[in-house]
């Protein structure tokens, strides 16, 4: 199963084809096995219409936002459609997919706040998530999209820097949180604060370095607002901030100044 949009996937399927190799491919490009067409991004919801070798066999309804799950879906669709598995039953087995842990996982709202967490950690993972996430803050008029960001090991954050930066400039206001090392020794220059100023300089005046990590959850509680989006990105212990921004939320709505 190759996605027919990406360019190194199409050269994988060039090489394996040529290698004997029987590929399925998936995407919205006109060649594609199972093409993907008349694609709806909607809130926490996404819609796509599948055509399996030029023959329509149904739209597939997500509860998960994103083009790329989108793509994900097709790509499960595909696989199914290739086992010789009916396609209605395929299709009510993703309408029913409601997503898997620490993928744009809800931990919460209050007083018209939604806070998610996400285990992306990568450029490309933080651009499909933030892209979905800016679906979900549309349907506030005046909310925006919070980012804390939680690097992982000190050598992808130096490998990646300028991408991170680039990504992470979708987001209204950003929170860069120290790296979390995963057992690497720091590098100098490849730090959270490195990653704050990356956004700066791709336009996100917004972006500020918390090292103390328990200071990150009483700073967004003073600074968010009715109808914001919370997102809290990294695969190391960020993961743990949205709760506690969850609760000092509950606080200001009990105490009248939220």
């Amino acid at each position: 199963m190759v996605c027919a949009d990406d360019a190194g996937g199409r050269r994988l399927i060039d090489r394996a084809r040529a290698s004997g190799i029987n590929v399925c491919t998936y995407g919205e490009v006109d060649d594609s096995d199972l093409r993907i067409t008349e694609v709806t991004l909607q809130g926490r919801t996404a819609a796509f219409e599948a055509i399996w070798h030029g023959v329509r066999v149904g739209r597939v309804e997500l509860q998960i936002p994103g083009r790329h799950n989108v793509a994900n879906a097709a790509a499960a669709l595909a696989a199914g459609l290739s086992l010789g598995c009916a396609p209605a039953g395929l299709i009510e087995g993703l309408s029913q997919f409601t997503g898997t842990r620490r993928r744009f996982e809800p931990k919460g709202s209050v007083a018209g706040v939604r806070i998610f967490d996400d285990y992306a950690h990568h450029p490309t993972e933080i651009t499909a998530t933030l892209l979905a996430a800016r679906e979900v803050v549309a349907s506030e008029p005046d909310g925006r999209l919070v980012v804390v960001f939680q690097p992982h090991r000190y050598s992808r954050t130096q490998a990646f820097m300028d991408d991170f930066g680039a990504a992470l400039a979708a987001a209204d206001e950003l929170v860069v949180m120290e790296v979390y090392p995963a057992g690497e020794d720091p590098i100098p220059g490849a730090g959270g604060a490195a990653v704050a100023q990356s956004a700066q300089d791709h336009g996100l005046a917004a972006a500020e370095f918390i090292g103390s990590w328990s200071a990150v959850a009483p700073a967004l509680v003073e600074r968010i607002r009715p109808g914001d989006v919370v997102m809290t990105l990294g695969a190391g212990d960020v993961t743990l901030i949205g709760p506690e921004v969850l609760t000092g939320l509950q606080d200001r709505e009990a105490a009248g100044s939220l």
